[in-house]
């Protein structure tokens, strides 16, 4: 039986930077983004690698891990969502 390896945690890590970039194409360079790059995937791949270790499931630790990630990208929309955070006061 084939196993399917999942992919998603790193897939959805990636995104909020290359949509950040693609977003700034007209004054940032490609080459400002490999380090968000390199490491959010860093942090990704070793956040899976510990969720993996403490529940001795990959795939239940790719789910943990892909919730963690779009929780951390999506923290400051939600909080805008509720009210809370920085203002910024206009004059």
């Amino acid at each position: 039986m084939t196993r399917i390896r999942p992919w998603h945690p790193l897939l959805l890590a990636l995104y909020p930077p290359l949509h950040l970039l693609a977003q700034n194409t007209a004054a940032v360079r490609p080459e400002a983004a490999y380090l968000s790059l390199l490491v959010t995937a860093a942090a990704v791949l070793l956040l899976w690698l510990l969720c993996g270790l403490a529940l001795r499931d990959r795939g239940k630790g790719a789910l943990l891990t892909a919730l963690a990630a779009v929780l951390f990208f999506a923290h400051g929309h939600l909080l805008g969502l509720l009210g809370g955070g920085a203002t910024i006061a206009t004059v």
